[in-house]
């Protein structure tokens, strides 16, 4: 329902969004993730209409909302917004702050609507409250209702969630993503969170210096990710470096097969810190790779423990590992990896 064609923004020069192409499917929520700068609010406000595309082409539901043939002003795409700033009228009670946007409605319809939208987001009982009398969660999911009033076939979401404490956090964002799914509604959401956008999305899309680098779903993200710095911005990574060699590559955490990588190539094998492995003592199962290390430091963090290694070559390492452990440090260990759960890939330059 929404198609973005080639997008390009310009700022002073510098294309702040750089050919983003995406689309999004009716009752999808597809996330824009991406570190502060990387042009995901940017394209948000594009498709939304506040701000024009230097270049591309958006449409919604087949029209052309923006391109080169035109361009449809915010208030006539039938889009919805919510945006960290709830943006709440002051001086309306929530009902009316709801109700705001449906105008065009006979009075007893605009009221009907705001009711039963309040209390679908659990706000039934406070209708005759003022802004400023509720919690910030409870602001949000005004907002949240007010925005969905007048039936948008889209929901444009920036950081709606990012103003919020941790505890007020995954209930509100929990309670939009029910609400989005019980209405249809699809949506595109903003965040620079990589566990909330796995925890919201059907889809991801993650950008970085404006050009989207894979998009796909959370799994194909975090299980195939397409380069180094994809795979650091989901979780802490290992690097181990190597030059391959016969379509390998020699590492301190063994020997890797690196496809599609010439003779030598400089590259990194990635392995997350939960998915080592880690025994007392040597090699349990000689030939298999792996690699000496002395334990260092070992954390308890409630359902895991962090360990920090080092290998025999000064390499540090750092596993996590479930439960309370009894290493102490200073032991011997001995650390592998699945071949499955090891990323081999072209060496890139540190950020």
């Amino acid at each position: 329902m929404l198609e973005a064609e080639g997008l390009v923004r310009r700022i002073g020069g510098r294309r702040v969004v750089d050919e983003v192409s995406l689309a999004v499917s009716r009752s999808e929520v597809l996330c824009l993730l991406g570190p502060s700068g990387c042009g995901k609010s940017t394209t948000l406000r594009m498709i939304a209409g506040v701000e024009r595309p230097d270049g591309g082409r958006i449409r919604l539901d087949g029209e052309e909302v923006s391109g080169p043939d035109g361009f449809v002003p915010p208030e006539r795409r039938s889009v919805g917004l919510m945006f960290q700033d709830f943006a709440l009228f002051p001086h309306l009670d929530i009902a009316r702050n709801v109700a705001f946007g449906l105008r065009d409605l006979p009075r007893a319809d605009r009221e009907r609507r705001a009711l039963d939208l309040l209390g679908r987001v659990g706000l039934a009982d406070h209708v005759g409250r003022y802004p400023h009398e509720l919690s910030g969660g409870e602001q949000q999911r005004v907002a949240l209702a007010r925005a969905l009033a007048p039936g948008p076939r889209l929901m444009l979401m920036d950081e709606p969630f990012s103003g919020l404490d941790d505890r007020l956090r995954d209930g509100v964002r929990d309670a939009t993503i029910s609400l989005l799914a019980e209405s249809g509604t699809s949506a595109l959401l903003v965040t620079h969170d990589p566990g909330e956008a796995m925890r919201v999305a059907d889809r991801i899309a993650l950008l970085r210096a404006g050009r989207i680098v894979q998009l796909g779903s959370p799994r194909e993200l975090y299980e195939r990710p397409s380069d180094r710095r994809v795979a650091e911005f989901f979780s802490d990574v290992n690097v181990f470096t190597g030059t391959v060699a016969g379509s390998e590559v020699e590492t301190a955490l063994g020997r890797f097969t690196a496809p599609g990588l010439a003779d030598g190539t400089a590259a990194e094998v990635v392995v997350r810190p939960h998915h080592l492995r880690v025994t007392a003592g040597g090699d349990p199962n000689p030939g298999a790779g792996g690699a000496a290390v002395q334990l260092e430091r070992i954390r308890f963090i409630g359902r895991e423990s962090l360990l920090d290694l080092r290998t025999g070559g000064g390499l540090p390492v750092r596993a996590v590992l479930p439960g309370a452990l009894s290493f102490e440090p200073g032991a011997r260990l001995w650390i592998s990896v699945s071949r499955d759960h090891a990323f081999v890939f072209d060496a890139v330059p540190r950020d």
